[in-house]
């Protein structure tokens, strides 16, 4: 192991970028056009001629008509809709092609296979810079590429704190060529501390391009394909006879809750946290994030497919969230009241493992994928399976997932700002246990219920479960007595 080279961090991350590209290797890089330029050197040898298409990138126009025309190689630009008509443009020497599909700007669409099969036919390797497209959507390997470019500083790191590129190669000979251009030429170098940062993207890399999709952006948005979460939640209710929707995120009790909201006349709509329940994926870190604002964007578009007036509802660390939007989301005008179950504010520890936490806390905002295997609480998942609740273990398992420093820091900064005061608008429910809540200390909420605006309740209900929802008949009852005979004051 060096510290250019050999670690598992980078190591790790080469291989799930390959895995994702169907590739033989991947190799990383500080950037998207160190990957490029690298692919290129890798690619021609002095007095060759190259094929670029028209629409690349300028800065690899450049490298193509300043830098390599030092070394005698000539390149030649195509139009990008010349499909299986390039082969008029090869010459005896015309070792590469370079194509970017869609183009930089002006999103031509290349005939890939047809320009693969003329270069292989020719003795030419085929570059292929596919960063708009992205392995999501298409396999350049598959379709012929040799050598396939990734500005993974876009998309796949997707926050706005790394540069980094890629480059995945069909074969090993191809590989070996990239290799000796590295070590002889150019020794880019990708500490492991981008890596982190490139492996946390690739966690919602579907969900980003999902909202470019959607939104006609490159900003971090909806995961689509989200269904499920476990831990915290925000939830609700919506529209149908009432006037009111109330926009469900996840419930361990959703059923229960589901089935008494369409018992008073509203519509229930659910969609679970990415990373969480159903939104789980096998390359997903559980439960992780870095900040509670990444969440943010599910909301809204939640909120923009249901319409509006929306009660919010969250348990546990879905209140602390929907609390926090509720103050400052992008669609918070819409949301009409926020009821709270159970709100994470504080934590239920002792001083001296207080002081643990924030310092790993602290560790997470530098090394955020440290973790403790150890679950916060796994008896509060026995009490439920003792009391019958039936829910699928696999997205909730009886130990719970591991606690990542990184979540550490960003609940914990989230608390900060609870603790500073919110300014949410509309009125606020909030609902606690008493001693009964072996997760969190009801004290915490009922004193920071009262800072997140001028128009709050709080109620309390003894002997309640840690989600209420899941409280013996008669409490459970009397929760939902109390919460739409609220909610029927406050929306009408």
């Amino acid at each position: 192991m060096y510290g250019r080279y050999g670690t598992a961090c980078q190591d790790s991350l080469a291989e799930a970028m390959c895995e994702l590209e169907g590739g033989f290797q991947t190799m990383l890089f500080p950037s998207g056009l160190a990957a490029c330029s690298s692919a290129l050197l890798a690619s021609v040898k002095a007095d060759d001629h190259v094929l670029m298409s028209d629409s690349t990138y300028g800065p690899v126009r450049l490298a193509g008509t300043r830098l390599l025309a030092r070394f005698g190689v000539e390149t030649q630009f195509y139009d990008p809709f010349a499909g299986a008509g390039i082969e008029k443009l090869f010459r005896a020497n015309t070792t590469a092609v370079v194509v970017e599909s869609p183009g930089s700007l002006t999103f031509e669409a290349q005939d890939i296979p047809a320009i693969c099969a003329v270069a292989r036919k020719r003795g030419a390797l085929t570059l292929m810079d596919n960063t708009w497209a992205t392995p999501l959507y298409f396999k350049p390997i598959a379709h012929g590429v040799d050598l396939s470019v990734q500005a993974a500083t876009k998309y796949i790191v997707g926050h706005s704190d790394a540069m980094l590129g890629t480059v995945t190669v069909s074969g090993k000979a191809v590989y070996d060529r990239l290799l000796e251009t590295h070590w002889l030429g150019s020794r880019h170098a990708l500490g492991a501390r981008r890596c982190l940062s490139l492996a946390a993207g690739l966690e919602d890399f579907g969900g980003a391009f999902e909202a470019a999709l959607g939104n006609g952006g490159g900003a971090r948005g909806v995961d689509r394909s989200a269904a499920g979460s476990g831990t915290g939640a925000s939830s609700g209710l919506a529209g149908g006879p009432r006037a009111c929707d109330l926009e469900a995120r996840f419930f361990w009790s959703v059923g229960a809750l589901q089935r008494r909201a369409a018992a008073e006349g509203y519509a229930f709509h659910a969609l679970d946290l990415r990373k969480h329940g159903r939104s789980l994926r096998p390359h997903h870190h559980p439960n992780f994030c870095k900040s509670l604002a990444e969440y943010y964007a599910d909301i809204s578009r939640a909120i923009d497919e249901i319409g509006e007036p929306v009660l919010l509802a969250g348990h546990s660390t879905g209140g602390l969230l929907c609390s926090l939007y509720a103050h400052e989301g992008e669609r918070r005008e819409a949301v009409r009241a926020l009821w709270l179950n159970s709100p994470f504010f504080g934590w239920r520890l002792p001083e001296w493992k207080m002081a643990q936490l924030h310092l790993a806390a602290a560790w997470g905002r530098f090394f955020p994928f440290l973790k403790d295997e150890r679950t916060l609480r796994p008896d509060y998942i026995e009490s439920l399976l003792d009391e019958q609740w039936e829910f699928d273990l696999r997205l909730k398992p009886p130990l719970g997932f591991p606690v990542y420093h990184g979540w550490l820091g960003a609940i914990t900064d989230a608390h900060a700002r609870v603790r500073r005061g919110l300014h949410v608008e509309c009125p606020v429910l909030s609902m606690h246990s008493d001693e009964a809540d072996i997760v969190l200390d009801w004290r915490d909420i009922a004193r920071w219920s009262r800072t997140l605006g001028e128009r709050v309740t709080v109620l309390g209900f003894p002997g309640a479960m840690h989600d209420l929802v899941l409280s013996r008949p008669h409490i459970r009852e009397e929760v939902f007595r109390q919460l739409f005979a609220w909610a029927e004051r406050t929306v009408a």
